[in-house]
Formats: C-alpha cells, sequence, structure tokens
C-alpha cells in the first residue's frame, strides 16, 4: 500500500483525532509539533519487550501489532491499533523496561514522542501528566475488552467478539468506518481467540456467508460492524 500522507498532514490528523483531540490545544499543538514523523516499512518494531523507556508511538496511517512475549517464549502479536491510537505511556509514566513490543504491520506513518521531550513539556505544562494518564486508561479499556471476550464460554461468539475488539471498536477510538483491515493470519487470530484453527475456520465460514467480515490472504476483513458487534458478546 503506498502512503501519501505528509508529515505536517500526519502531525494535524493526531492532533484532531482521538486521545489528542480531547486534550486542551496547546497542550496537543506542543506534542505533535516536538514528534518525529516516521515513515515505517511493514515489519518494523520500533519498540522491543524489554526495551529502556522510549516515549509515546501515535499512529497516523497503518497499523501496529502489539507483542507480549507470554513466560519466556518468543513474542507474539496481542493486539492491534490503528490510524488515530497512541501507546507507549507506560514508560513514560512509570520509567519501566517496555513491556510489549510493538510491529507496523503494513507501511505505516508514525509519530514518535522521546520522553525526555515530553518531560520538557510538562515542566512547562504540569497537566500534561494528566492527559497521559488519560491515555494510560484509555489503552486499559482496550485491554479490559479484550480480556473479557476472552472470559466468552461459546467459541464462536467469543471468536467474533475478538474481531470487533481488534477493530478498535470496544476501545476510545476512533474507530475507521467499513472496510477495517486486521492484518492477521487466521493462525494469529485463533490463538488471540484462544481457539484452534479447526474451530475458527466454522466461524469465518459463518460470518462470511453473512457479509459480515471477509478472508484474505494474512487478513480479516470486517465488512459490517454492526452487524458483526450483534453477533459479538
Amino acid at each position: 500500500m503506498k502512503i501519501t500522507i505528509a508529515e505536517e498532514d500526519a502531525r494535524k490528523y493526531l492532533r484532531s483525532t482521538g486521545w489528542l483531540a480531547a486534550t486542551p490545544d496547546e497542550f496537543a499543538r506542543r506534542l505533535v509539533s516536538a514528534a518525529s514523523v516516521i515513515h515505517a516499512p511493514r515489519g518494523l518494531s520500533p519498540q522491543h519487550v524489554g526495551d529502556e523507556p522510549g516515549g509515546l508511538w501515535g499512529i497516523a496511517d497503518g497499523a501496529l501489532a502489539l507483542e507480549v512475549a507470554p513466560g519466556r517464549g518468543a513474542p507474539e502479536a496481542s493486539f492491534l491499533l490503528h490510524a488515530g491510537a497512541w501507546c507507549g505511556e507506560g514508560g513514560v509514566i512509570a520509567g519501566i523496561p517496555r513491556i510489549v513490543g510493538l510491529k507496523t504491520t503494513r507501511r505505516s506513518v508514525l509519530l514518535h514522542m522521546p520522553h525526555r521531550r515530553f518531560f520538557e513539556i510538562a515542566r512547562e505544562i504540569p497537566d500534561a501528566w494528566r492527559w497521559v494518564a488519560g491515555l494510560s486508561l484509555g489503552n486499559t479499556q482496550r485491554a479490559i475488552a479484550l480480556a473479557d471476550a476472552l472470559m466468552i464460554r461459546d467459541s464462536a461468539t467469543r471468536s467474533a467478539t475478538v474481531i470487533a475488539c481488534l477493530t478498535g471498536a470496544r476501545g476510545p477510538g476512533p474507530v475507521a468506518p467499513p472496510p477495517i483491515e486486521l492484518d492477521l493470519t487466521q493462525a494469529e487470530l485463533a490463538r488471540i481467540a484462544n481457539v484452534s484453527r479447526s474451530v475458527l475456520n466454522p466461524t469465518l465460514r459463518d460470518l462470511s456467508a453473512r457479509t459480515l467480515i471477509e478472508t484474505r490472504r494474512n487478513m480479516v476483513v470486517v465488512r459490517d460492524l454492526p452487524g458483526l458487534e450483534t453477533v459479538a458478546g
């Protein structure tokens, strides 16, 4: 996919969408002005599990997979973030090594706010800590929604609900209008939904037959999000 968004458009989009749109204009303007714009290829890992704190990441275009390393295993995709989302606030607030990794699932345009530059802004705008805490609460809401989905006993309903969560529809937003492309293989989706491929495939076929989703190579496309939500738990 060709990226056409310019640097200034990337800053304007993230300033007026999602988390920053709900913050005071001066704070939002300072943050996006101080951030670096990165044109990232597919498969770039700007953050790894265990990295030192490095700052905030905003998605102006494209998508990021959040990776976790369960036990001592290799990092695996556990969630998707789409254009308009921000992450990385844990390292900024707590100053601890990264507990999740990030990887672009397609060519993307990212904004990176190094934690030291955020500290400079916060010294002049003390409420910056309040606003970044709000970001953390929003991302916690996404995690709770996924955890709630994974407690659904029926595997078909659980799988549909996980797909809905991965669109961003059960978080603070923004949510893109359909079609919404989820850059996941069916094996990755099965692992996130805690089902086997043999259990997931009939659910995907059923949802496809209802024209709620479409399956492609290494991708699930949500065609009808309201319809999918009626199936989801």
